[in-house]
């Protein structure tokens, strides 16, 4: 198979703390909001479903609000990076700014708010993260639910043996380490909230601004080489 070239956004660093991150926040909401998911939309609509059928309207309606916030978020967040592809930037470099200031205003505002806006606000989150980042080192993949990812991890391995392929052997194993930096956030999170409650969200400023950092260092090292090279030609 044909190594296809990797994008700054589609870091294995990258892919691999974003995968945390949103293990951490659908265990932070599951855990202190009523078994809501902020980014796991398939547990959501279960949930919905199974109140719906036991005729407790008022707890399905409760699953139904972030499911309608990620909604609005992809509509958001689709808007968004065309405003600013259109006027040549890098569409994932301002998604990714505009994730770490929600996550800091989100933080700011905790004392204020009960956990249903806190869930709202995270799902919304969530969209911008799932439509932002989908590849990692040229192949699809997912960092908020990992349905997919659990069914293609062996298969690609499978084929890697099968095949003598190194680089889909490769890929399998990348996609084993997302899940198991998923559950890790899951873990952690699900520790911490025992203790602190709101405030468990607050260390994740720390990988969100080490991702911005990661974007805007390497993105400005590519044209930096761009740049190199059209001299020489010149």
């Amino acid at each position: 198979m044909e190594k296809i070239k990797e994008e700054v956004p589609e870091k294995l660093r990258i892919a691999v703390l974003l995968s945390f991150i949103s293990g951490y926040i659908n265990a932070f909401t599951y855990n202190n909001a009523g078994e809501l998911f902020a980014g796991a939309q398939t547990g959501n609509v279960i949930f919905m479903a199974l109140h719906f059928a036991k005729g407790n309207f008022e707890k399905a309606v409760e699953f139904l609000i972030p499911i309608i916030s990620f909604m609005i978020g992809q509509i958001f967040i689709y808007c968004f990076r065309n405003f600013f592809q259109r006027r040549g930037h890098k569409g994932y470099i301002h998604s990714s700014l505009l994730m770490l200031f929600i996550m800091i205003m989100l933080i700011v505002l905790l004392p204020f708010f009960d956990y249903h806006f806190i869930v709202v606000t995270l799902a919304f989150f969530a969209a911008i993260q799932s439509d932002t980042f989908q590849r990692l080192r040229g192949f699809s993949y997912a960092t908020i639910m990992m349905t997919g990812n659990v069914k293609n991890a062996p298969r690609l391995l499978i084929e890697g043996l099968v095949q003598r392929d190194r680089e889909l052997l490769v890929r399998g194993f990348l996609l084993f380490l997302i899940i198991f930096s998923f559950m890790l956030g899951v873990g952690i999170s699900t520790y911490f909230t025992q203790f602190v409650k709101k405030s468990a969200l607050v260390p994740l400023i720390l990988p969100l601004s080490y991702i911005n950092y990661v974007l805007f260092k390497e993105e400005h090292s590519v044209i930096d080489v761009v740049k190199s090279k059209i001299r020489k030609i010149k």
